[in-house]
């Protein structure tokens, strides 16, 4: 019931740009996020207030998230709730394809 990107920095920069659909993916599926502290996630869960961000690929303040979740159900589903909403309003295709089909637009003339 929690989504989590334990992801290694050096590794997901230099093949992903930092990026992760597996963060987009637990938004779409109502569970609150745990991962780490660098690139857009940190913006979405920040923004969102949809999970707990984590020092990269540390086992103690990961536990800990996870622990605090699991400790409180409330907190948990709250961010849950939000993580989905931001998925339907922000983090969908039919929103990134608008923004896509604009630049186009405007390249184009």
């Amino acid at each position: 019931n929690i989504g989590l990107a334990a992801h290694n920095k050096k590794y997901a920069v230099r093949f992903t740009k930092g990026n992760s659909r597996k963060i987009m993916e637990y938004m779409k599926g109502s569970m609150p996020i745990i991962g780490p502290d660098y690139g857009e996630f940190t913006i979405a869960v920040k923004e969102e207030r949809c999970g707990v961000v984590v020092s990269e690929w540390n086992s103690k303040d990961i536990s800990k998230a996870i622990n605090y979740l699991l400790d409180n159900p409330e907190i948990a589903s709250e961010m849950a709730e939000r993580a989905k909403h931001a998925f339907e309003r922000k983090y969908n295709w039919n929103v990134e394809k608008e923004k896509l089909l604009s630049v186009y637009k405007r390249a184009i003339g």
